[in-house]
């Protein structure tokens, strides 16, 4: 069971057309943990209240937005979303946990609705809950089109999931790639396209040419940079 206390903050889900946004399908986790309670889900018409008519950023198009809010310190504070190829599924993690959400759509194709399917901790290698917060500070997700990959901010991981919801393969990187990561700055942003393609990025660690250190992993060569 999750104990679910009062949060008064309420959660702004917003989505953006942008190619990023869109990757490979990810199936719904089969959930053991009971769902939320209800949760007030309104949506967001306008991307600007004081200029309804203006619907772009640069070249980013507003494809609607939902206002979410409930009691619950562990919904919430979610840093990093997958949304499945189909667009009917959004996966999230953050700080240890994992919620996973059926999102739906008005006649025009913009978000108009969530609902909340399952939500969990995230486990280790053999299934256990982390006992340390430093071992739960995920950041980042994306989906490779096999496993969730998971990366971690303060001890300095990418962990692989077959499902969401349970045990997890610890996903090698090079030493030299975690030298000199700053606690709490570690793998910000990770993206994959496929099992054999990775790329991680650190929140604000630096290389050699004071640039922000990342980590290319691919069939035809792999490296720091």
């Amino acid at each position: 069971m999750i104990a679910l206390p009062r949060l008064t903050a309420p959660l702004l889900l917003s989505t953006l057309l942008c190619a990023s946004t869109i990757a490979s399908q990810a199936s719904a986790q089969d959930c053991a943990a009971p769902a939320l309670p209800d949760i007030s889900a309104v949506p967001i018409l306008h991307l600007n209240p004081s200029d309804p008519s203006q619907s772009t950023v640069g070249r980013l198009k507003f494809r609607g937005a939902i206002h979410l809010q409930h009691y619950a310190p562990k919904f919430g504070a979610y840093s990093g979303l997958h949304i499945s190829r189909d667009g009917q599924t959004l996966t999230a993690v953050g700080d240890g946990d994992w919620v996973q959400a059926t999102l739906d759509y008005n006649a025009a194709g913009d978000l108009g609705g969530f609902e909340v399917n399952c939500v969990g901790v995230l486990k280790d290698e053999l299934g256990e809950e982390f006992e340390w917060w430093e071992d739960r500070d995920a950041e980042s997700l994306s989906f490779n089109g096999e496993e969730f990959l998971v990366g971690f901010e303060s001890n300095l991981r990418v962990l692989a999931y077959k499902e969401i919801g349970g045990a997890a393969r610890n996903i090698p990187l090079p030493q030299e790639f975690e030298d000199g990561v700053p606690t709490g700055a570690g793998y910000s942003s990770i993206e994959s396209s496929s099992p054999d393609n990775y790329i991680t990025i650190t929140e604000n660690a630096r290389n050699e040419e004071e640039q922000i250190k990342s980590y290319v992993h691919q069939p035809a060569g792999s490296g720091t940079f």
